[in-house]
């Protein structure tokens, strides 16, 4: 009786499915975005935005292009992952990645080396309470973004740690990052505390800059890494994938944003036009490249004639199943 109820159901998901969408159209149209959108935020540091605080001076024409393009990729990330016909199963190859494997080593040595200064900063301010004499107490560390700092930093190391184990998996094809499942959250908890970090400090949300685009790549990145961790562990990753690309084609082009600007400043001699307050970290210019290189070791590898294909295997065996139940056989 279930299967017959639940068939109008699937048939009707199904034809929401447009057959001709594809996420690798999606990811060429962000690349594209990317290649205008970076050249923009750069010109913005350098004349639009005060170095000390990542607020507005002013606008002009660039600041409204650049919303627009922001607003676009995520609005169409959105509607072409949901529709895709072609989108991948919800599970992970099984198989080597040397080129994923060294950018997942990249986040192990990014993650490991900005968090441990992050840990080391956030007990020197510590001390420094208690050497004032000042009462330390657990609403005075939260409010000040000692405690979520501290704690931003800790889970940063576990993340250091999974993306070891993720990185050395997918050099040997082993697959062995799968069975970490508590580990696979802690690079979400990590996103979790660093965007309390950012809510810490009381300013004016109207004239940020800098930070909205922060806070804008950080809840795609959170979502992302959880639509990973369930997706990897195989914990409730039922329509799963859709989120991943959706949230990782998002969460990259933000992260590009946000760090590419401040690099290419960096790397010009003209650091003096990054934000102090919101310095480059090259976390996030390596998250860019981790979600990318996810993204596309998880491509769906026939592009034409997918969700015929699929449609045909699943009822096949849907009914071989049905046949074996009805004759009392079981598997």
């Amino acid at each position: 009786m279930a299967k017959t109820k639940s068939a109008p159901a699937e048939e009707n998901n199904r034809s929401l499915k447009v057959g001709s969408l594809s996420p690798v159209g999606m990811m060429v149209f962000a690349a594209v975005m990317t290649l205008i959108a970076v050249p923009l935020r750069t010109y913005q540091l350098v004349n639009l935005v005060e170095p000390s605080t990542g607020f507005w001076l002013e606008k002009d024409l660039t600041v409204f292009i650049l919303y627009g393009i922001i607003g676009l990729v995520i609005v169409l990330a959105f509607f072409i992952s949901g529709l895709s016909g072609v989108m991948p199963g919800p599970k992970f190859p099984e198989k080597r990645s040397i080129p994923l494997g060294i950018v997942s080593l990249l986040m192990t040595v990014a993650f490991a080396y900005e968090n441990v200064t992050l840990l080391m900063e956030s007990m020197l301010t510590y001390q420094s309470y208690q050497a004032t004499g000042t009462v330390v107490s657990t609403y005075s560390l939260m409010s000040s973004g000692v405690g979520p700092a501290f704690l931003e930093s800790i889970f940063g190391l576990l993340a250091a740690l999974y993306f070891m184990v993720l990185a050395i998996s997918l050099f040997q094809g082993s697959g062995a990052y799968k069975r970490r499942r508590v580990l696979a959250l802690n690079p979400v908890l990590w996103a979790i505390f660093r965007l309390i970090v950012q809510f810490v400090n009381p300013i004016r949300y109207q004239n940020v800059s800098q930070l909205l685009f922060e806070l804008i790549y950080l809840v795609f990145t959170m979502i992302f890494f959880l639509s990973f961790a369930r997706i990897a562990s195989g914990v409730n990753e039922t329509k799963s994938m859709w989120v991943l690309f959706f949230t990782g084609i998002s969460g990259a082009f933000m992260a590009f944003v946000v760090a590419l600007a401040p690099f290419a400043l960096l790397i010009t001699g003209n650091s003096a036009y990054i934000c102090s307050d919101y310095p480059l970290e090259y976390t996030d210019l390596i998250i860019g490249f981790f979600i990318t290189g996810v993204l596309l070791f998880n491509l769906p590898v026939r592009i034409s004639n997918h969700l015929e294909e699929e449609d045909e295997v699943p009822d096949a065996d849907a009914a071989e199943q049905e046949a074996r139940a009805v004759a009392g056989v079981s598997e």
